[in-house]
């Protein structure tokens, strides 16, 4: 079972301060530029492609699925060599921000002003973490960390030997009906992984801090961004998919 992330393990950041000699060193203040310049690159990626939605093409939406093995392949490359993250984060940010506003969009036609609420409700958290962070000089320990990452793993193994299993034989897996219930167990699972997304990100950010402290080299700073995003991308799926249960459940009644 993982025990860390494996972008953002010990082990990868002490391999990656080898090769200091060779560059600058990676900061703290770098890092979240380079978070903020890849946001910047979803956000424009997620406007054209929700005006393109909106004026009826649909089919890039089938584009931007076909893409997922090239940008799965790129995010495995990277793990062996960080070193080309510098060309991988931006082409991600943009992928992330096609696929997420294609969801969003979907969701926006059941339930309107969703996409706003989770996107919202993502940013307070992320601001929140960075204000947590900033104001501890150590917000997360070794060991609390190891275990969020442990159940993550472990959260995320068991979803991938359902989706498998799904294709032998019928129905639902148990994380998978709470991931789609609207039940009172299917909004606390849904909770309870949000809760986890966050601390996930707090951890993040975490080892970014320490990354800079190490003096790791300067593009850790690419690789480290591209970590956050993910988990920030997680977040904001998670949460859209809260609050369209919460609307599912109040309909109901």
């Amino acid at each position: 079972m993982f025990r860390e992330n494996p972008l953002l393990s010990d082990k990868r950041l002490l391999k990656e301060k080898q090769e200091l000699a060779l560059t600058t060193a990676m900061t703290y203040r770098g890092t979240l530029l380079k978070i903020c310049w890849c946001l910047g690159v979803t956000a424009i990626s997620a406007s054209l492609t929700w005006h393109a939605l909106s004026e009826g093409y649909q089919g890039i939406i089938g584009g931007v699925i076909a893409m997922f093995p090239l940008v799965f392949i790129a995010l495995i490359a990277i793990a062996f060599r960080p070193h080309w993250s510098r060309y991988v984060a931006m082409p991600y940010a943009a992928f992330e921000g096609a696929l997420l506003s294609g969801v969003t969009f979907a969701f926006e036609r059941m339930i309107p002003g969703i996409g706003l609420r989770a996107l919202t409700a993502t940013s307070i958290i992320f601001v929140a973490v960075l204000y947590v962070s900033y104001s501890n000089e150590e917000t997360i320990s070794i060991t609390w960390r190891n275990r969020l990452y442990s159940v993550l793993s472990g959260v995320v193994l068991f979803m991938i030997i359902e989706s498998i299993a799904s294709f032998f034989v019928r129905g639902e897996g148990p994380i998978q009906m709470l991931r789609n219930s609207s039940s009172i167990y299917g909004i606390a699972f849904s909770v309870f992984m949000i809760v986890l997304g966050t601390f996930i990100l707090l951890a993040d950010i975490d080892s970014i801090k320490r990354g800079s402290r190490a003096g790791l080299p300067d593009y850790m700073e690419w690789y480290c961004a591209i970590s956050v995003l993910a988990t920030l991308f997680w977040l904001y799926a998670e949460i859209l998919r809260l609050i369209a249960k919460t609307a599912s459940k109040n309909r109901r009644k």
